[in-house]
């Protein structure tokens, strides 16, 4: 089957109108389509998500998945906690707080439950962002199924999304032999909206001049 293919400028305007069919999703309490922006390096992925957050008004987080080591630092993970009390004063701490609490004359109630934790990045993220996760084909593969429960539910360890209203965008390089890239397979694929993005002289110049980029870099992507 043949692919369609975006310029920038292209695939800014279908970004802007799926968002916004989106929006009209999630008013009506569904889950929004998600979406994964496929290019070369230097196109433009992550500047144009960016560039249309701002557009829209809306708060804008990128975690880059190639970066990531820990799945934790994705999902985020559950943490023991411990019953202390001081009189009518009760709390719950973490096993490390323990020591502390001893000291300042809490006891330990021999009681304990689990927790969970977010990332630090779920709770930064505002209400209707937009969240980018960039180099999705060069996570590591323990990061697949995570991606795909939030494409598909927006939940995770005791936080999701839905409440926010945050929408979810991928990018990724081609899988074409040419980039160190895991491979999808189909119900992978079929989790979400491919935007093909290609390379365009003029496009690229006009978003360029649009951003205010340095003109030595107009030059030396003319040239180069």
């Amino acid at each position: 089957m043949k692919e369609t293919t975006y310029k920038p400028n292209e695939t800014y305007s279908v970004l802007k109108q799926v968002i916004s069919a989106n929006d009209t999703i999630m008013a009506d309490g569904g889950i929004p389509v998600a979406l994964s922006l496929v290019g070369t390096p230097g196109l433009g992925k992550t500047t144009i998500c960016r560039e249309l957050a701002k557009d829209l008004g809306r708060g804008f987080y990128k975690l880059n998945l190639a970066q990531l080591t820990e799945p934790s630092e994705l999902v985020g993970y559950y943490s023991k906690e411990y019953q202390v009390a001081k009189g009518d004063d009760v709390r719950w701490v973490t096993e490390n707080m323990l020591p502390r609490s001893s000291e300042a004359g809490y006891k330990y109630a021999n009681l304990s439950r689990t927790s969970p934790c977010p990332p630090d990045w779920v709770v930064n993220l505002k209400d209707n962002s937009l969240l980018l996760l960039d180099d999705y084909s060069r996570g590591n593969s323990l990061f697949s199924q995570a991606v795909m429960e939030l494409i598909n539910e927006q939940t995770m360890i005791g936080w999701d999304l839905k409440s926010k209203k945050v929408q979810i965008i991928l990018t990724e390089n081609p899988d074409d032999g040419e980039y160190n890239v895991s491979s999808m397979d189909k119900a992978q694929n079929d989790r979400m909206m491919k935007i093909h993005m290609v390379w365009d002289a003029q496009d690229w110049a006009e978003r360029a001049e649009k951003i205010g980029l340095d003109e030595r870099l107009l030059i030396s992507r003319f040239i180069g």
